[in-house]
C-alpha cells in the first residue's frame, strides 16, 4: 500500500467530462426513469409537485387503479370502470379508451385544432407528445395541456370512486 502526499478530491462521472451541472443529473435520472422520452415540461416550476408524482406514477405504469391492485394480490370486489361499469378499469380505459376520456381528447383537439390519433396505450401516448410535430415551445404548451388533461381525469376518477360521486356530463 501507498499512501499519497496529494490532497483528496471529488469527482464528478455522470456524464463523461467530470463536469458536474444540475441539468446532466437530471438527464440522468431521465434516462433511466423516462428512456427513452424527454419530457421538458415534467421539470417545470409551472407544474405542482402533486402533479409531477402523479406523471411520474403514470409513466412507470404505478398508479393503483383497479386492475393493477388485482395484479398486486389486493382484493377488489368490482374491478369495472367507476363511471360507466361496463369495461375493466386499465390504465388505457381510464386515459384514453373510456367514454369520458375520449370526449376529453375530442375537446382538446377541438380547441388546439389538430388531428389526434388513437393511442393504443400511456406509453404511445408520451411517444406521440415526445415527438409533436412543431416547435419546442409549442410542444411544451400541449405537453402542459395533456397533463392537466390527465391530472383531471385522475382527480375525477378518484372523486368517483372514493367520494361516491354520480356521474354527470357537468363533470367532464
Amino acid at each position: 500500500m501507498s499512501l499519497s502526499s496529494s490532497s483528496d478530491s471529488w469527482v464528478w462521472m455522470g456524464d463523461g467530462n467530470k463536469q458536474y451541472s444540475v441539468s446532466t443529473v437530471r438527464n440522468l435520472i431521465d434516462c433511466h426513469y423516462f428512456a427513452p422520452f424527454s419530457f421538458a415540461t415534467y421539470w417545470s416550476n409551472l407544474i405542482p409537485i402533486i402533479v409531477k408524482v402523479f406523471i411520474w406514477r403514470l409513466r412507470l405504469h404505478r398508479l393503483a387503479y383497479k386492475a393493477s391492485l388485482i395484479r398486486r394480490n389486493v382484493h377488489i370486489a368490482d374491478l369495472n370502470c367507476v363511471w360507466y361499469g361496463n369495461e375493466v378499469e386499465s390504465e388505457e380505459h381510464i386515459f384514453l379508451n373510456c367514454n369520458i376520456s375520449k370526449q376529453v381528447w375530442s375537446g382538446i383537439a377541438s380547441w388546439l385544432q389538430i388531428d389526434l390519433p388513437f393511442w393504443q396505450s400511456i406509453d404511445i401516448l408520451w411517444i406521440w407528445i415526445d415527438n409533436f410535430p412543431n416547435s419546442k415551445n409549442h410542444r411544451v404548451i400541449v405537453q402542459a395541456i395533456f397533463i392537466a388533461a390527465l391530472w383531471n381525469l385522475w382527480r375525477l376518477r378518484n372523486s368517483y370512486a372514493f367520494n361516491d360521486q354520480k356521474f354527470s356530463k357537468s363533470h367532464v
